[in-house]
C-alpha cells in the first residue's frame, strides 16, 4: 500500500492538509516512508514561510515516518496471517468434515475398508467394520500391516497370497486392481473367507501405497461348496445309471 500525503504549514503555525491556491509554499520537506529499501509512499510538509524548517525536524519527522512504515507493515502482516489462519482453519474444517464423512460411510458399508502407506508402513485408514469381521480393535492392528497380515491370514493361503501379490506388482499392470481370496483367522479362532480388492498407488514405477476394500465371502463359499457337492452327487447318479444301462 503506498502513501502520498501532504501537510501545510500556515502563517499561524498550524498544521493542515488545506491549501491556498493563491499562495506558493516557500519552504517543504518531502520525505519517503520507507521500509528495507522499499517506497511505500512520500510524505509532503510544506510552509508559507522561507526556511521554515530546520535539520533537526527534519530528522524527527524522519523518525515518525519509519514508525509510520514499520506500522503499515505490521497491520499488512497482521491482515496477512489473519487471511491465512482463515484460510487454513476453512481447510482444517473441510477435512475434518470430509473425514467424518469418509468414517460415516466406511462405517455404514459391510466391506473393510483401509488404506496403507508405505513410506511409513501403517495404515491410515481402517475402518472400524475390522472389528465386525475379525473381531480386532482398530488400535490392535493400525500400527503394523504386515505383521497384522501374517497373523490374521490362514498359514495354508499366506504362501500363494504373498507369491500373488508379488506377481501383479512384477507385471506392472496397475490399471486394473487385483483380487485375491484367502482364508482368515478371527480372533476368536474361527476361520472366514475374505475377497480382498487392492487399488495399488505407485511413483516412479515403486508402489508406494494400497487402497483396499476387504469382504466376508463365506457364505458364497459355503454355498458354492454345496453346489459342487450337489453336482458331484448328480453326475454320479448319472454315471452309476449308465453302468446300469449297459448290463441289460
Amino acid at each position: 500500500m503506498k502513501v502520498k500525503t501532504r501537510f501545510i504549514i500556515n502563517e499561524f503555525g498550524k498544521l493542515t492538509q488545506e491549501h491556498d491556491d493563491s499562495r506558493e509554499p516557500r519552504s517543504a520537506m518531502i520525505i519517503p516512508i520507507k521500509l528495507k529499501n522499499r517506497i511505500l509512499g512520500v510524505v509532503q510538509i510544506l510552509s508559507l514561510k522561507k526556511d521554515a524548517f530546520t535539520k533537526q525536524q527534519l530528522r524527527l519527522v524522519e523518525s515518525m515516518m519509519s514508525q509510520v512504515a514499520l506500522a503499515n507493515n505490521n497491520a499488512m502482516l497482521y491482515e496477512k496471517a489473519q487471511q491465512e489462519l482463515m484460510e487454513r482453519t476453512l481447510a482444517e474444517n473441510n477435512l475434518k468434515k470430509s473425514e467424518e464423512n469418509l468414517r460415516e460411510f466406511a462405517e455404514s458399508v459391510p466391506d473393510v475398508l483401509y488404506r496403507i502407506n508405505y513410506k511409513i508402513n501403517k495404515f491410515e485408514f481402517l475402518s472400524p467394520v475390522i472389528e465386525r469381521m475379525l473381531g480386532y480393535r482398530v488400535d490392535e492392528i493400525i500400527e503394523d500391516p504386515y505383521l497384522f497380515k501374517k497373523k490374521i491370514i490362514y498359514d495354508e493361503d499366506l504362501e500363494f497370497t504373498e507369491r500373488t501379490i508379488l506377481d501383479y506388482v512384477a507385471a506392472s499392470d496397475f490399471e486394473h486392481p487385483l483380487e485375491v481370496e484367502c482364508r482368515m483367522l478371527k480372533k476368536n479362532g474361527e476361520i472366514i473367507w475374505v475377497r480382498d480388492l487392492i487399488k495399488f498407488e505407485t511413483e516412479n514405477g515403486k508402489v508406494t501405497a494400497t487402497i483396499g476394500a476387504m469382504s466376508d465371502i463365506t457364505q458364497m463359499k459355503i454355498d458354492e461348496e454345496k453346489r459342487r457337492k450337489r453336482d458331484e452327487r448328480t453326475i454320479s447318479y448319472q454315471q452309476a445309471l449308465l453302468e446300469l444301462s449297459r448290463l441289460k
